[in-house]
């Protein structure tokens, strides 16, 4: 995020006597927030001057690539700006033909910034060429320009997509989320730049997702198999998952029960609990998985029925959703545990004895009310408990507004 970051500097010298994790766990979720609506208002500003270019599908796909890529894909957007202006300069008598065709798909692209430039003066050509063999000649250079982009939206490091996840599909942002954290990199070789979401996942990426995602450090292992000589396969083994999950045969399709019990023991999930029959046709050996992955809120059951339907498979569409669930639920559930462990009475009492204590003193200017503490440090205070200062309830308030 842009800017000197002034209140993280003034959150960090107020509670300098946190643990450093726990600080950083409070950052990250205070400028995920403001990052969030950061973004919201930078890209209703953006959209002002993209709306006159674009379809309703073209504006879904732009608005799920800024929820993904954060600066990076506003910066995006505001290459594609400079583009769709040149475009919208150009006489609309010029755009008949191919240049018309060219027209329309160029705004409604995403354009990454090394193409930018070149497509933007491109387009600014045929605004003051009047020749037909001048424009023919532009209109194979935008073609040509064009190619360039889906190869760099695709495969470069300005890459936002791949080609069979497009940006208005309800699929695109967790695969996307895992692309630019490094847990997926498509398919190789003939079918380079695919992710081939309506595939089934298989038993080795599951284990590659699983292990990816959660960070936990493979290193490299021996074998046949890609799985094998990344060190999936040991990793699995080290933790016992060859006893509960088949890994003779990588390449078989991941049942829905195998994905449970693969994510849940990588993730550390607790599987001690006892099933209880949250799904009408599920019975089988792994209840304690099945019932951690309901409970984290990762598996809910399937339509009208609510069935697991364990021996169904998995596509990779739906993979990456039952990743990001899983990752998002591990956070939470870290998050949670470390404020639960954190002593917030021994914190308050250092920051009472080190800071010089309270003022009840108000804050005059209108909105709190009277009667709210601040800090007296000698410049300026922070809002604070609005009773006793030993009254320590308002944490409870914090954790609930936090919604821990």
């Amino acid at each position: 995020m842009g800017g000197d970051k002034d209140y993280d500097g003034k959150i960090r010298d107020v509670y300098s006597n946190m643990e450093d994790e726990m600080i950083e766990d409070l950052m990250k979720k205070i400028e995920g927030e403001v990052m969030e609506e950061v973004m919201r208002r930078v890209s209703s500003e953006l959209m002002d001057k993209l709306a006159p270019y674009l379809g309703e599908d073209a504006i879904k796909e732009m608005l799920n690539t800024i929820d993904v890529f954060g600066e990076k894909g506003n910066e995006l957007l505001s290459d594609s700006v400079e583009v769709y202006e040149a475009v919208g300069e150009v006489d609309s008598s010029k755009l008949t033909g191919d240049l018309g065709d060219l027209a329309e798909e160029t705004t409604n692209t995403l354009i990454v910034g090394d193409v930018a430039t070149e497509l933007a003066e491109a387009w600014n050509g045929v605004q003051v060429a009047e020749d037909s063999s001048d424009l023919a000649n532009l209109a194979d250079e935008i073609k040509g320009l064009l190619d360039k982009n889906e190869e760099a939206s695709v495969k470069g490091d300005e890459a936002y997509k791949f080609y069979d996840v497009e940006g208005d599909q309800w699929y695109y942002k967790s695969v996307m989320s895992m692309k630019e954290d490094g847990v997926v990199n498509g398919y190789s070789g003939d079918k380079a730049g695919n992710y081939g979401p309506g595939d089934n996942v298989t038993i080795a990426e599951t284990l590659k997702m699983a292990f990816e995602s959660a960070g936990i450090y493979v290193s490299g292992g021996s074998g046949a198999h890609w799985a094998e000589q990344a060190g999936y396969v040991k990793a699995a083994g080290n933790m016992g998952l060859d006893a509960l999950v088949n890994l003779s045969n990588l390449d078989k399709a991941a049942t829905r029960e195998e994905v449970a019990v693969i994510i849940a023991e990588v993730y550390g999930f607790d599987i001690s609990v006892a099933y209880d029959g949250v799904f009408p046709d599920y019975n089988g050996g792994f209840g304690g998985h099945v019932q951690a992955m309901y409970d984290a809120g990762i598996f809910t059951g399937e339509g009208d029925t609510g069935n697991f339907n364990g021996n169904g498979l998995i596509n990779r569409a739906a993979m990456a959703k039952v990743v990001n669930y899983s990752l998002e639920a591990f956070e939470s559930e870290n998050f949670v545990y470390e404020l639960e462990e954190f002593d917030i009475d021994e914190f308050m009492n250092e920051l009472k004895e080190e800071g010089g204590g309270y003022s009840t003193e108000s804050s005059g200017g209108g909105g709190g009310g009277g009667g709210e503490k601040s800090k007296s440090d000698g410049g300026g205070g922070y809002g604070g408990p609005s009773s006793d200062e030993d009254d320590l309830s308002w944490i409870d308030g914090v954790k609930e507004a936090m919604a821990l």
